[in-house]
């Protein structure tokens, strides 16, 4: 059974918990008026590390477009800005490792609101992040920004358990008299229009105001805030299906994990025929089945998977000199005097200048790194380490939205409905409408010159050496994991065991049923 405005698939594709039971959640804010420059990214990932913190909502990223990302640090950001190429407004959500996996779906509204869904195990948890605009903006753009954050709230799942972040830009004041439902005794400051558009807001929706709570040590709206949630998030059990799985095919290189491949090959392949022998199945599936395994299991055991290189361009020299800006910025932010905090305004200034200049040193010493190593490759010439080093100096980042928009050109966000769209475009493209006029073999068409190319016989142990000699390496794999590389590394098991599969499918006239399966890949196309 489901839980209330729980669908099946959601229980079926839970993921990884967020928190155990009786845990709680840290949940942070900040404007970081923007991430559109060297670093900032970085900067703020750590500062999320330090304070422990599993989700943050970032507002002014100036960033434009919509995506989401995996940071070199390990954290996912998930961001929604302008459309128009403008670098203004923009708003982002920062996920930790832990968050990362607990998120259901996301959607990227605008460049004020962008909202995102996590799993939990007695009520699911979705947070709207929001840059409202300013006191001084026109009430046009005040009217047109709530309307869309209530249409989005209207829009998202009533038993989910909501917390909205962001730069509200708005003051809700002290007086609480026609709001005691959603206010605490400390506000600050006198009610403005952004404030009292707010206050009706979540007066609406029966929300609260945590910021008026408990007394606030400041009124910046540019520092990091944090909370904690009680939250109780449930384990996501991983719908059953074919991963692929690369192994480290660099080894093969060395002559003597070459040898000790092979040897393990042979060994593993007479242990598992032994084993399937006996079983009642058809000789073809047998077959299929001893080969797949007795290369994926001896490249796991002897190969085994690359490991990931991931070293970020910031030196160390770079982190110490923006610890020392945090210090300082700490410093001025707890001093009462104001002969102080002036010349600690000053050696924040210059120690900010101080921390852009090392940044700026830093990213232009790995670009020109990269460029050494690229021209090293093109002598060589390794072009697959040339494009994967090309690829990284262009910073083009894969584009992983997983938004799409309907045949309504409404964006759809979560996954049953992005599967769903996914499954009725590839019907309509891949499947064709019935000839009017098809032809039969009653039909007189000349094909004894096409016949007499192709060769009917059973296959040989020859055609299936030249097959494999023909396999180019380094392409990527279909869905049992072997790659050309692990077919080629020895000469005479493929071509044996190969050619005796090749015929016993000849016989039977059937192919195995793991052959009919098949993977489509999307890739997304610029817009233009």
């Amino acid at each position: 059974m489901t839980q209330e405005g729980e669908s099946q698939e959601e229980i079926l594709e839970q993921t990884r918990p967020l928190v155990h039971p009786k845990s709680t959640t840290k949940i942070g804010n900040w404007n970081v008026r923007t991430l559109y420059q060297n670093g900032n990214v970085a900067q703020v990932a750590r500062e999320m590390t330090r304070r422990d913190t599993d989700i943050m909502g970032i507002s002014e990223t100036h960033c434009t477009g919509q995506r989401k990302i995996q940071i070199a640090e390990g954290e996912t950001i998930i961001y929604s800005g302008r459309d128009d190429n403008i670098h203004r407004e923009g708003v982002a959500i920062l996920m930790s490792k832990k968050a990362s996996s607990a998120l259901i779906d996301w959607t990227p509204v605008n460049e004020r609101i962008i909202l995102a869904r996590f799993f939990s195990k007695h009520i699911k948890l979705t947070v709207v992040h929001i840059y409202a605009p300013t006191e001084d903006a026109e009430d046009q753009v005040k009217d047109e920004f709530y309307a869309r954050l209530q249409e989005v709230l209207e829009r998202r799942n009533r038993h989910d358990m909501l917390i909205i972040t962001g730069d509200m830009n708005a003051k809700v004041g002290s007086d609480k008299e026609l709001y005691k439902r959603i206010m605490g005794r400390h506000g600050l400051g006198v009610r403005n229009d952004n404030g009292e558009r707010l206050c009706e807001m979540c007066d609406l929706k029966e929300l609260v105001i945590t910021g008026t709570l408990s007394p606030q040590n400041i009124g910046s709206d540019h520092l990091l805030v944090c909370t904690t949630v009680k939250l109780r998030l449930r384990k996501q059990y991983k719908e059953k299906r074919c991963e692929r799985v690369k192994y480290d095919i660099e080894k093969l290189k060395d002559a003597d994990t070459v040898r000790r491949f092979n040897i393990a090959v042979r060994n593993r392949f007479q242990v598992l025929d032994d084993e399937e022998f006996d079983r009642e199945e058809d000789e073809v599936e047998r077959k299929c089945r001893v080969i797949q395994k007795t290369y994926t299991e001896t490249a796991e055991e002897i190969l085994g998977r690359p490991r990931k290189k991931k070293k970020s361009w910031i030196s160390g020299a770079s982190w110490k000199l923006a610890d020392e800006r945090g210090e300082i910025n700490k410093k001025k932010l707890c001093t009462h005097s104001e002969r102080v905090k002036g010349q600690l305004k000053v050696q924040y200034k210059v120690k900010d200048r101080e921390v852009k200049r090392s940044l700026k040193a830093d990213k232009k010493k790995w670009i020109d790194n990269i460029a050494s190593d690229s021209e090293e490759a093109e002598r060589s010439p390794h072009m697959e380490t040339l494009y994967s080093l090309t690829k990284t100096l262009c910073n083009e980042r894969p584009r992983s939205s997983t938004a799409l928009l309907d045949k309504n050109g409404n964006l759809i966000s979560s996954k049953a409905e992005v599967l769903s769209r996914w499954t009725e475009h590839f019907q309509e493209i891949l499947n064709r409408e019935e000839p009017q006029d098809p032809i039969t073999e009653n039909d007189e068409v000349e094909l004894d010159d096409i016949y007499e190319e192709i060769s009917v016989d059973m296959p040989s142990t020859e055609e299936v050496q030249r097959a494999i000699k023909k396999l180019r390496n380094g392409k990527s794999p279909g869905i049992d994991s072997i790659t050309a590389e692990l077919i080629k590394a020895n000469t005479n098991f493929p071509i044996t065991n190969i050619h005796e599969l090749m015929e016993a499918i000849w016989r039977e006239e059937q192919i195995p049923e793991s052959w009919k399966k098949g993977l489509i890949i999307k890739l997304p196309k610029r817009e233009t």
